[in-house]
């Protein structure tokens, strides 16, 4: 089973809240800076394929932060994989970095 969440039915002035909350909630504790204020539209598909937790997100560009603090609201062991289809998705943690280009497939 699957749920869609979707931005559409959120007035304009509230859509940034709405990722962020979409974003600390399903996926991690972050800090998130929308790079679109004019059209935050976009929906996301989160569903289950046994015990792992799988999010389909197409919406606006956006960058998400994370500290230590952050990091541990939430289990630490969880791990976390990125197939990113479309875009890219920059990852900085400890001097390291990694870049998900939506032009091949990537694994993170």
């Amino acid at each position: 089973m699957s749920v869609v969440l979707s931005a559409e039915g959120v007035p304009a002035q509230a859509r940034g809240d709405f990722w962020r909350d979409l974003l600390n909630d399903a996926i991690v504790p972050c800090e998130v800076r929308i790079d679109s204020a004019n059209d935050l539209r976009g929906e996301a598909v989160a569903g289950a394929v046994g015990q792992v937790q799988v999010l389909d997100v197409v919406g606006p560009g956006m960058r998400a932060f994370r500290d230590r603090r952050l990091i541990r609201q939430r289990d630490p062991e969880l791990a976390g994989l990125l197939f990113q289809v479309q875009g890219d998705a920059v990852f900085e943690q400890g001097g390291n970095r990694a870049v998900a280009a939506g032009r091949r497939p990537d694994l993170l």
